[in-house]
């Protein structure tokens, strides 16, 4: 007596066809290929947060060189820090400057920065323009999917 297995006979799965479509088989390369793109256009696409602010644009200071002031509330304050981009919208031109520092006012507890312009720049007289801080600069698919990168550190 031979024991051994048994081979089972061959069945046909109900659900699934013995020659998928044609359509089936084109639609996963084109479906994979939109995923590489979105990811792509993500990582390519750069998000930017900024602060708006009023920015009094003065003749000179002690060195000689104009400079820009702004107040801001500390809501606002607490994402400006020294060395960021200030771009400025001077009507049909724009301008980029750099904080130079920020100091606490003693009035209104409003905080005063003060904007480095180039040196290249000369004002006649003081003017006011609307101008937008650069608080932070990161590409889309960070911002996004940074707050996984941040649970998998805390896990």
């Amino acid at each position: 007596m031979k024991t051994g297995f048994r081979r089972r006979g061959q069945s046909n799965d109900e659900l699934m066809a013995d020659d998928p479509p044609r359509v089936l088989g084109s639609a996963i390369p084109v479906v994979a290929a939109l995923l590489i793109l979105s990811l792509v256009t993500l990582r390519l696409v750069e998000y930017q947060d900024t602060v708006p602010v009023i920015l009094t644009l003065k003749t000179g200071d002690s060195f000689g060189r104009a400079y820009g002031e702004a107040y801001l509330d500390p809501g606002l304050a607490g994402a400006v820090r020294a060395e960021q981009v200030v771009d400025i919208d001077l009507g049909g031109r724009r301008l980029q400057a750099k904080v130079g520092e920020i100091s606490a006012l003693d009035m209104h507890s409003f905080y005063r920065v003060r904007v480095d312009l180039p040196s290249d720049f000369v004002l006649g007289d003081a003017i006011e323009v609307q101008a937008r801080i650069l608080t932070q600069r990161e590409n889309l698919f960070d911002k996004l999917f940074g707050a996984f990168r941040v649970l998998s550190r805390n896990l």
